[in-house]
C-alpha cells in the first residue's frame, strides 16, 4: 500500500503563479505501520485553522491595462521544461488595483521565453505560417531587442542568468489581462527597457 506526502509551498499564490509547485513524494507503509494522524486544532475565532471558503474567498485584484515601470528581479532558467521565466515588480506608478485599495507598486508580474525544442523544426504552428522552431526564436529575438540584451545562443543565455546581468534593468511592461476559463489574470503584453 502506497502512501503519498503531498507539500505546498504555503507562500505559494497558485492565482498569479503559474509556475505552482508541488512536491510529491511516494512512501512504502506495510499493514503493521500505523499512520499518526495530523493534530487539528479545535476551532476556535482566534485559530486560524478555522475558515469559511464560502464567506472568505477574494477574487485576486488585476492590474488595469497600461504602461507600467517595473525592474527585473529575478530571472530563471527551466531546463526541465526548457523556458526562462522572468519576474518583473513594478515600481513608481502610484494607483491602485481594480479593487480599490491594493496598490499597484511591489506587485509582481512575468513573462515567459519559450525556447526550442527538438521536434519544433518539423511542427508547424496553429496558424501554419512557420514552425514551431522560428516562432520561438522570431518571439526570443523580439523580446531580446524590447530589453537591449543580448539572448543569442543558450550559452549566452545560461552565463547571463549564473552571473545575474539581467537582474535591475528597468523595463517599461505594456500589461494587459487576459481570461482563462472564467477567470482573469494579468499578462506582460510587451517589455522595452525605460
Amino acid at each position: 500500500m502506497a502512501k503519498r506526502n503531498v507539500n505546498v509551498d504555503p507562500d505559494l499564490d497558485i492565482d498569479n503563479d503559474t509556475d505552482a509547485k508541488v512536491n510529491m513524494t511516494e512512501t512504502e507503509t506495510t499493514e503493521t505501520e500505523t499512520t499518526e494522524e495530523p493534530y487539528l486544532p479545535e476551532n476556535s475565532e482566534e485559530d486560524p485553522m478555522d475558515f469559511n471558503i464560502e464567506e472568505e474567498y477574494v477574487i485576486p485584484p488585476l492590474i488595469p491595462g497600461g504602461v507600467y515601470h517595473a525592474c527585473v528581479t529575478e530571472v530563471k532558467y527551466d531546463s526541465e521544461n526548457n523556458i526562462i521565466t522572468w519576474t518583473f515588480t513594478l515600481s513608481d506608478n502610484g494607483g491602485v488595483m481594480n479593487d480599490g485599495s491594493t496598490e499597484i507598486d511591489g506587485s509582481t508580474l512575468s513573462a515567459k521565453n519559450f525556447l526550442p525544442n527538438l521536434g519544433d523544426d518539423v511542427t508547424m504552428t496553429k496558424s501554419g505560417k512557420q514552425t514551431k522552431r522560428q516562432a520561438k526564436i522570431n518571439m526570443l529575438a523580439n523580446f531580446a531587442k524590447g530589453l537591449k540584451i543580448n539572448m543569442n545562443n543558450m550559452s549566452i543565455i545560461r552565463e547571463s542568468i549564473e552571473n545575474s546581468e539581467w537582474l535591475g534593468i528597468d523595463v517599461n511592461l505594456k500589461v494587459g489581462i487576459r481570461e482563462y476559463e472564467g477567470r482573469f489574470f494579468n499578462e506582460v503584453i510587451k517589455a522595452i527597457t525605460s
